[in-house]
C-alpha cells in the first residue's frame, strides 16, 4: 500500500480532487458498465480514492452524459488504432498474414484489445502493472507501475529517467509498438 499512499500524496500535492473509493460493487459495476477489468494497481488505487478532475475519469458518476464521455474515452484509442489498420495499412508481422478485408483485420486487432483509462490519454491494459500512452498506433511506455507513471505525469521523475530495464512486453501493444519501429 505504500505505493498507493505515494500516489496520494502526489494528487494531494497537485491539488486534484480525491472523492473517496471505491466500494467492490461499485467497481463490479463499473467494470460491467464499460465492459473493463481494471488492472490490479489501478483497482487498488481506485478502491482509496478516485480522483476527479478533467483528465481523470468519475467513476462514480454514472449519469447518461458521464457514462457516454467514459465510453468515448475508452473507444479514442480503439478509433485510432482502426484509422491506422484502414487509412495507413497498419497490420503488425506478429498478428499473421494480414486478411485482404479490412473488416476482417479489425476484427482480428480488437480480439486482442484491452485497455483501461487513468489520466489524459495514459492507460493501462488489462493484467499490466505498466502505463502506456496511446495516441493512435503511436504508443510508448509511460511507467513500468501505476506510482512511476504518477511521478513522470505529475511529480519531479523525468520521463528520461524511467525504469526502462523493467519494463516487460504487454501483448498487442508491445506488438504494435514494435512494428512502429
Amino acid at each position: 500500500m505504500l505505493s498507493i499512499e505515494s500516489i496520494i500524496a502526489i494528487l494531494k500535492k497537485k491539488k486534484v480532487e480525491l472523492a473517496p473509493g471505491l466500494t467492490e460493487n461499485e467497481i463490479r459495476k463499473c467494470e460491467e458498465i464499460f465492459d473493463i477489468q481494471f488492472p490490479p494497481a489501478l483497482k487498488n488505487l481506485l478502491r482509496e480514492v478516485v480522483p476527479i478532475s478533467k483528465e481523470f475519469i468519475n467513476w462514480r458518476d454514472h449519469s447518461k452524459r458521464n457514462v457516454l464521455r467514459i465510453k468515448k474515452r475508452l473507444d479514442w484509442p480503439w478509433e485510432g488504432i482502426v484509422f491506422d489498420i484502414e487509412e495507413n495499412d497498419f497490420w503488425p508481422l506478429s498478428w499473421g498474414v494480414k486478411p485482404d478485408l479490412v473488416a476482417e483485420r479489425i476484427r482480428i486487432a480488437k480480439e486482442k484489445y484491452d485497455l483501461a483509462p487513468i489520466h489524459s490519454h495514459r492507460y493501462m491494459p488489462e493484467g499490466s502493472e505498466q502505463v502506456l500512452s496511446v495516441y493512435q498506433t503511436d504508443i510508448i511506455f509511460y511507467g513500468t507501475t501505476l506510482l512511476e507513471y504518477f511521478q513522470i505525469e505529475l511529480d519531479w521523475k523525468p520521463y528520461e529517467r524511467m525504469d526502462f530495464e523493467n519494463i516487460k512486453a504487454i501483448p498487442f501493444w508491445t506488438e504494435i509498438m514494435d512494428a512502429n519501429n
